[in-house]
């Protein structure tokens, strides 16, 4: 059944009743102790689950979804979809990668990927088999009113039977199994990607995949073998996901030849480092002991194992094979992670150099961790300075001591 054939999918299902008084009670009792909540007098015509379990979820989309959150009339599903749901800024950095006539979420789930992907494509559809989750969907589509999305009740490999045309695909799997434990493989998320990029095969222009931070790059992409670009996604350095582009014929495609991009997202700017994984095989060069500046390279590089790479890019000279700090005799302003000065080397007592024993603790390919190193020389979170441990290039533990300069976006 052609797509272009479907009724109104939206107009056919019921939005979730969320009355006036009981949006108005969550939006009055946001900051109060929830369990004292559910166990004082009830309010009249107020189901307090309900309200509970609404404020749970509104405190915790206020930072991940603050658009949504401000909409006073979006309704949240529980916070156990919010965990997995992505960020305003990671579904909107998404939305920018595409466009088209058609896009179809496979997984809708919050549906906040899929309201990101909307605003650039023609026609969009929402496939979920929870009901209650279309339902919560579908108050939300007109609480944010949106017009070109469609609603699906169904498991994304029923939609598949009786699709026809061609469409982007977006499939972000549940991390969840049966046991509602965490899982991080491909072959063990719901759906299983592995089955439904073969049903795929022929019928997407492109298929989008979401993963986890944690899986292993090299390993998906020879598994999947049609993998043609893979951004890997940060925000204010931390690694948060995984986006894996299929180019949906099902050609096998050499994985060292696999466009990776380097995403570090920021609320003052974006740092994108391309890399191809056949080069990192290439020599950084001659490895070098510590100079005036010292790199961290951001989350999202070292997720992707560009340690050659970025070296090469930015003149950096490496310290050694398997620490993964990078250093120049002059600053490199665009450095795409935290840049260091250095102010004191060799260090063996870093609380002389401190004010109050307070520092920042960076451990990179030293014997002690992060935590070790504080407990050793008694330091206290806290203050500008950073005291960093590493392994030279004889592979003997060193300390230095360093402050922070700030990134300077590269002028177009």
């Amino acid at each position: 059944m052609s797509e272009l054939k479907t009724i109104d999918r939206l107009a056919a299902f019921e939005p979730l009743p969320v009355s006036a008084d009981l949006q108005a009670y969550v939006r009055d009792h946001e900051s109060a102790d929830v369990p004292g909540l559910l166990l004082g007098k009830s309010s009249t015509g107020i189901d307090k689950r309900r309200a509970a379990q609404q404020i749970l979820s509104r405190r915790k989309a206020r930072r991940k979804l603050p658009d949504w959150y401000a909409n006073e009339s979006v309704w949240f599903p529980d916070q156990k979809y919010l965990e997995q749901a992505s960020s305003t800024c990671t579904a909107a950095y998404k939305a920018g990668l595409v466009g088209g006539e058609r896009v179809v979420d496979l997984t809708g789930g919050t549906g906040v990927d899929l309201v990101a992907l909307a605003a650039n494509f023609e026609h969009a559809v929402y496939v979920e088999r929870d009901p209650l989750l279309c339902s919560i969907f579908a108050h939300n589509v007109r609480a944010l009113k949106l017009s070109n999305i469609d609603i699906v009740n169904s498991d994304a490999q029923t939609y598949l039977k009786d699709h026809a045309g061609s469409a982007l695909f977006y499939v972000d799997p549940s991390r969840r199994d049966r046991a509602d434990k965490r899982v991080i493989g491909l072959r063990d998320c719901d759906p299983d990607i592995h089955s439904l990029v073969e049903t795929l095969a022929g019928r997407a222009s492109r298929v989008m995949v979401k993963a986890s931070p944690m899986l292993d790059l090299k390993l998906a992409i020879d598994q999947l073998g049609s993998v043609e670009a893979v951004p890997v996604v940060s925000v204010d350095n931390e690694c948060k996901e995984l986006l894996i582009f299929l180019n949906g014929q099902d050609t096998e495609i050499k994985t060292g030849s696999v466009d990776v991009f380097c995403v570090n997202l920021s609320s003052t700017s974006i740092q994108v480092l391309h890399l191809i994984l056949d080069d990192e095989a290439i020599s950084p060069g001659e490895f070098t002991d510590p100079l005036a500046y010292l790199y961290e390279p951001n989350a999202a590089i070292m997720k992707a194992g560009g340690f050659n790479c970025v070296a090469r890019r930015f003149g950096a000279g490496k310290i050694a094979p398997n620490t993964h700090l990078y250093t120049s005799a002059r600053l490199i302003p665009d450095f795409p992670g935290r840049m260091f000065k250095v102010d004191h080397l060799n260090v063996t007592k870093p609380d002389r150099f401190l004010t109050d024993r307070r520092a920042n603790v960076i451990s990179r390919n030293h014997p002690l961790n992060g935590e070790q190193l504080k407990e050793r020389y008694r330091l206290k979170d806290g203050g500008d300075a950073f005291v960093v441990g590493y392994a030279d290039n004889r592979n003997k533990p060193r300390l230095l001591i360093a402050h922070r300069v700030e990134y300077c976006a590269p002028t177009s």
